[in-house]
């Protein structure tokens, strides 16, 4: 816990190392997960403890979870998540784009073919 919370807290990982009285690469070796991510686990377990609030009964609670559920739902015009990994690559979108060239090249296209 800990060491999560230093590092969404943005210390450094030298900072942490000499905080917890270890070298930087054990501190690497067992913590990497948190380093790499302690702000996300840090909103999760916050998000855990509103809710847990809000099931008893906790009307702010209740709306704080409902604020935050409007600000993380996907709106209309977001792509999914499928669409988006399902963009090309760059020699993939260049080939594309080569062998599809935009509708206003037509004229250019047609005036060197003659």
């Amino acid at each position: 816990m800990v060491v999560m919370t230093l590092a969404a807290r943005g210390w450094r990982q030298a900072e942490i190392a000499t905080f917890m009285g270890c070298d930087e690469k054990t501190l690497r070796k067992h913590f990497s997960r948190f380093l790499q991510h302690g702000a996300l686990y840090l909103e999760g377990i916050a998000l855990q403890a509103l809710v847990k609030k809000m099931l008893a009964g906790n009307i702010g609670a209740t709306r704080d979870i409902l604020d935050i559920a409007s600000i993380r739902a996907p709106q209309a015009n977001d792509k999914p998540e499928s669409a988006k990994s399902a963009q090309l690559g760059i020699k993939a979108q260049r080939e594309k784009d080569a062998t599809d060239p935009p509708p206003e090249w037509g004229e250019l296209l047609d005036e060197n073919v003659h």
